[in-house]
């Protein structure tokens, strides 16, 4: 627990911190508002603030380190796909993510479901689709039955 404390503390000093920091406020707010159960079994746990922690993952984004900069971009693409409201949001961190990572496919999964749910034409969600299929094809490092994995999750994406 003191090595918690320790870091939520040291945001200023590293990118690093902002990324842990941001996480620990982000899920522990999240797990505390979601039941009393939660609340109870983390009453000894720091101070968490759901808003505090959404600002620091915003500043470990834009970090200089491409591992805490891509994690805090995932981490708040995801949260932002969670609620409709902000899907444009959670699409512009996938954007980050599949600009920087063309090939990597989780990314791209989560781009397009965002995409599709945020309503999207269908000329552009096609063309994304392919993009991935044609990445899925021409990955030699992918086994086959990854491979198949990947084509058979794209393929169930409907539009």
């Amino acid at each position: 627990m003191n090595v918690i404390e320790e870091t939520l503390i040291l945001t200023d000093d590293c990118d690093c911190f902002k990324l842990t920091s941001g996480l620990f406020h982000y899920f522990i707010q999240t797990a505390r508002n979601e039941s009393d159960f939660f609340k109870v079994g983390l009453v000894f746990y720091p101070e968490s603030k759901l808003e505090y922690g959404i600002k620091l993952l915003n500043q470990a984004s834009k970090s200089n380190n491409s591992l805490i900069s891509s994690e805090a971009n995932y981490f708040l693409a995801r949260i932002y796909n969670e609620n409709s409201q902000y899907l444009n949001s959670a699409i512009h961190h996938y954007n980050i993510l599949t600009t920087k990572y063309p090939n990597n496919l989780i990314y791209l999964y989560y781009e397009l479901n965002a995409m599709i749910n945020s309503g999207f034409p269908k000329e552009i969600l096609l063309k994304k689709k392919e993009k991935a299929l044609d990445s899925i094809n021409k990955n030699s490092q992918l086994i086959m039955n990854q491979s198949n994995y990947f084509k058979k999750l794209f393929s169930e994406l409907k539009f």
